[in-house]
């Protein structure tokens, strides 16, 4: 979607009551002046970090330049969310036949740049003989490449699906 901005950011001199495009020089009355200067933030809904930008101001009197700045930090509002069991159900645990194996869905929406995932096995009422934590694989291509899990998986940017299957 492309964005269209106006100007990059506008003043007011009267408390927030009128605001003004910033377009060049803003003339400035003798004596003391409180100005606020407003500028957007985008919205967007990729967990990330806070980001950080900084307003300068150089005054100019009588010849002379005086410079200020001040840093403004975007707090993120999202989080990436994560579901881990049957793609085709609301409930999102499986079922699965003894012998066959098992294999869970697992999808992460609106992840952060380089995020990773970490995955392990926990015994509930089936212990290790039930299940082999050995044959622990995942796949971020529907099950056409399978990978061996031994450490954190690397995640894109965004959305994944990847699946998750050990033997039973």
């Amino acid at each position: 979607m492309p964005l269209s901005i106006l100007t990059p950011f506008q003043y007011s001199l009267d408390d927030g009551n009128t605001w003004n495009d910033v377009a060049g020089p803003i003339d400035i009355g003798e004596g003391n002046t409180t100005l606020l200067v407003s500028t957007d933030t985008f919205d967007d809904t990729l967990d990330e970090g806070n980001e950080t930008f900084d307003l300068n101001a150089t005054l100019t009197s009588q010849g002379d330049d005086y410079n200020a700045s001040g840093t403004a930090t975007i707090i993120d509002n999202d989080e990436p969310t994560i579901t881990v069991g049957d793609a085709d159900s609301v409930i999102q645990d499986i079922d699965v036949p003894e012998g066959t194996d098992a294999v869970f869905t697992i999808n992460i929406e609106d992840a952060a740049a380089n995020s990773s995932l970490t995955l392990a096995l926990a015994d509930g009422t089936a212990i290790d003989a039930d299940y082999n934590e050995i044959a622990f694989q995942y796949s971020l291509d529907d099950g056409n490449t399978w990978n061996d899990i031994n450490g954190p998986i690397d995640i894109g940017e965004g959305n994944t699906t990847l699946l998750v299957s050990t033997d039973t």
